[in-house]
């Protein structure tokens, strides 16, 4: 099915510009063909959340660039991610709230 549906966008794009990969959910019907799309677009990078990336994404797909986050992008690593995410667990386990500043957790006491 993926090269009838590449042929098809051939002929109203060059699928080497194509910037973004998007899909509704992970499961094969939604975003099978992700490996194909993203050799047929090298510049291309997939779109899910954080969860998706984590669980499922990062292990599916052939290439390791393709983790976005909600709001501005900022250089993350993983470690990065699951630290800040540990720090604001104990945050909330003792009774302080997370406000969301831009892509940066703020945790502040009440």
């Amino acid at each position: 099915m993926f090269p009838l549906l590449l042929e098809t966008v051939t002929k109203i794009l060059d699928p080497s510009t194509i910037r973004w990969i998007g899909f509704s959910h992970f499961e094969a019907d939604a975003c099978g063909a992700l490996n194909n799309w993203l050799e047929a677009a090298p510049s291309a990078e997939a779109v899910c959340t954080f969860v998706g990336a984590l669980v499922s994404v990062n292990d599916f797909a052939t290439r390791s660039d393709l983790f976005h986050q909600v709001g501005d992008v900022e250089p993350s690593t993983e470690s990065d991610l699951l630290t800040r995410e540990q720090g604001n667990r104990t945050a909330r386990q003792r009774g302080s709230t997370r406000e969301r500043t831009g892509t940066r957790a703020v945790v502040t006491d009440q």
